[in-house]
């Protein structure tokens, strides 16, 4: 079963030097390419070397890697699906202990967030992209005692999330539902909260054009975690004013933005 533990875990020391590493991580996105395998290790590479910005600037400039990259984002999601459920399955046979462990280990990330809507105890929260294994959503529950939406595309993860949800006596506190964040009817959220993996353009246009003053905030992957989750184009959306970032210190994949219509 997939182990989470090494997202969260400080930038190892690298073993080589900056060039050997570079160039590992690029070959090793040619292997994932090209013969659609090798996901374990790249992803080892990009938790380790994430923080890294001499590591991720050679990467992600690299021309066969900007040449390939919504590709490379496209694999690496599908095998996060993937390990996610598996990981998931686990995380409901152990459900208290898991629960207690991974929310510690987003609860900065969150507080963060929540923080910067003002958020009280109660609120609702909609997170837009949940996944199979909803710590977002969890880590919101517990720590703000809000009261959670989770939506996703994908039919499988519903149905496992929603076990996990049901497994661990929060289906009071969190609620998943089938949906598209890019048309999914926005209404009577005190925070909106929007994935590494979903595109930004349509997802902000849908919220706001159904709802002008909405509390929004979406995650934008930081480093290597680009080749992962993509790269948030802030030029495309020149209509939106940014009022603050948080989580910028690299101790999370991503940082948080919050985002008002201009």
């Amino acid at each position: 079963m997939y182990d989470y533990t090494h997202i969260f875990n400080p930038m190892n020391k690298p073993e080589h030097n900056t060039d050997d590493i570079i160039e590992k991580v690029i070959k090793n996105c040619e292997q994932v390419l090209a013969n659609k395998n090798n996901y374990e290790e790249l992803d080892q590479l990009i938790a380790s070397y994430y923080k890294s910005d001499v590591i991720s600037n050679n990467v992600l400039s690299n021309p066969y890697i900007k040449q390939n990259i919504i590709k490379l984002n496209e694999l690496m999601q599908k095998y996060e699906r993937e390990y996610e459920k598996q990981f998931a399955l686990e995380f409901i046979n152990h459900a208290d202990k898991k629960a207690n462990e991974y929310i510690e280990k987003y609860r900065g990330m969150v507080e963060e967030e929540g923080k910067l809507a003002n958020l009280s105890s109660g609120d609702k929260v909609i997170i837009l992209g949940g996944g199979a294994l909803p710590l977002t959503a969890l880590t919101y529950a517990r720590v703000f005692n809000a009261n959670c939406t989770c939506i996703d595309i994908d039919q499988d993860a519903i149905k496992t999330s929603t076990d996990l949800i049901h497994n661990l006596g929060l289906t009071n506190k969190i609620t998943i539902k089938y949906g598209n964040a890019c048309s999914y009817s926005i209404k009577d959220f005190d925070l909106i909260l929007v994935v590494c993996l979903l595109p930004k353009k349509p997802v902000l246009k849908n919220i706001f054009t159904q709802f002008k003053k909405a509390k929004v905030i979406y995650r934008s992957a930081i480093g290597l975690y680009k080749l992962w989750y993509g790269e948030t184009n802030e030029e495309e959306l020149s209509e939106y004013s940014i009022v603050k970032r948080v989580n910028t210190h690299k101790e999370f994949a991503a940082e948080s933005v919050l985002v008002i219509p201009k």
